[in-house]
């Protein structure tokens, strides 16, 4: 991003965070966490496909970052997700 419009990583870094209140990286993360919930939601992809298609190495990696984020494994957010898209 730096290198697209010729700033330091750095200048740009600190910008970010100053500006968001978060480091840029947590900001990438937290998107990606939210686009990863949305396919669990609603799409019939498997964990493992998902897992590949957001960069992870394999289901038990996502699902290390998923804990981490939401304090469950994908799989069990999925089933509390399709539950609660069956009740409404």
């Amino acid at each position: 991003m730096a290198g697209h419009f010729s700033i330091s990583e750095n200048y740009i870094s600190n910008y970010f965070k100053r500006n968001m209140g978060i480091t840029v990286k947590r900001y990438i993360d937290h998107y990606r966490m939210g686009l990863i919930q949305n396919q669990l939601t609603y799409s019939n992809l498997t964990i493992k496909k998902i897992a590949y298609d957001f960069g992870f190495s394999d289901e038990s990696h996502l699902n290390k970052i998923f804990k981490k984020y939401w304090n469950m494994s994908a799989k069990a957010f999925r089933e509390i997700k399709k539950k609660d898209l069956q009740t409404q």
